[in-house]
């Protein structure tokens, strides 16, 4: 106790003007929302390069699991260009040989998942082309959004907030449906909207749909855990298994759309002209 007050007399004059500063900022954001932008994009660099040296300190403890894992996705991408090479695809000549995904790897700095809403902090921002409402999947399958972007650091709700929806697919070819979190476990979410004509197997695959220009198609998001039908209801209650172990989550890629902004354009005079 005695240090104690020895150390406030020592640095009382600093700790005033540390008191008076935060004063100052607490009441500049509050009556400024440029400011607020301003200052919350500071504090999110801030805990982002103390984050970001938090996890290399630690980073070498797993480096030998990390690099296995690495190993096997590249394994997986090197099958898939084999096959795109031997076999049609399709969906790549109905686009007229146009690439219309890029993906920006980056690393996870910090990842939430016990919160009621949760989150993730990414190593890469705006100077490295990433954007708000860009889809980010790791090496089993989709992970987050990204909400908020400063230069060198991003935001992004996981599938663990309940204000992401993502749209899905049962299977190959199967019923399309909506995946969301219900904020019990970390580990599941709901799939909804499928009609009880659909064929449910415990054990399905569940995909993004492609539909939406945020993840591409055929990216894994879990695997059926249970489903049942509701007496008199015409669509399944599914319980999904997610694919994506957040605990242990590190590097990601955040998928960017080369034509999201023409597309949205489109779409926005439709909207206007109805």
């Amino acid at each position: 106790m005695q240090q104690l007050l020895l150390f406030i007399r020592h640095y009382a004059t600093w700790l005033v003007f540390l008191l008076l500063q935060s004063v100052c900022l607490v009441l500049i954001a509050n009556e400024s929302r440029y400011h607020r932008s301003a200052i919350s994009n500071a504090a999110m660099e801030w805990v982002g390069h103390a984050m970001t040296a938090y996890r290399r300190a630690i980073g070498y403890l797993n480096l030998r699991q990390e690099n296995q894992r690495l190993a096997i996705e590249n394994s997986k991408l090197r099958t898939r260009l084999a096959e795109r090479l031997t076999v049609a695809d399709t969906s790549f000549i109905a686009l007229s040989g146009k690439q219309i995904y890029e993906y920006i790897p980056a690393r996870v700095v910090q990842v939430t998942t016990n919160a009621s809403n949760n989150y993730l902090l990414i190593d890469q921002g705006s100077l490295a082309g990433i954007e708000p409402r860009m889809g980010i999947i790791g090496p089993e399958g989709v992970v987050g959004i990204v909400r908020n972007v400063s230069p060198h650091f991003a935001t992004a709700y996981s599938l663990l907030h309940k204000k992401v929806s993502v749209s899905a697919r049962l299977g190959d070819g199967g019923a399309r449906g909506t995946v969301r979190w219900d904020g019990r476990s970390p580990f599941y979410v709901n799939l909804e909207e499928i009609p009880r004509q659909q064929r449910v197997m415990r054990g399905d695959t569940v995909f993004t749909s492609g539909l939406s220009r945020i993840f591409p198609d055929r990216i894994p998001i879990g695997v059926v855990e249970s489903y049942y039908l509701p007496v008199g209801s015409n669509f399944y209650q599914i319980r999904v298994r997610l694919t994506s172990r957040y605990s242990s989550l590190d590097h990601v890629y955040v998928v960017r759309h080369l034509f999201r902004k023409e597309l949205d354009s489109l779409v926005q005079m439709l909207e206007h002209d109805q």
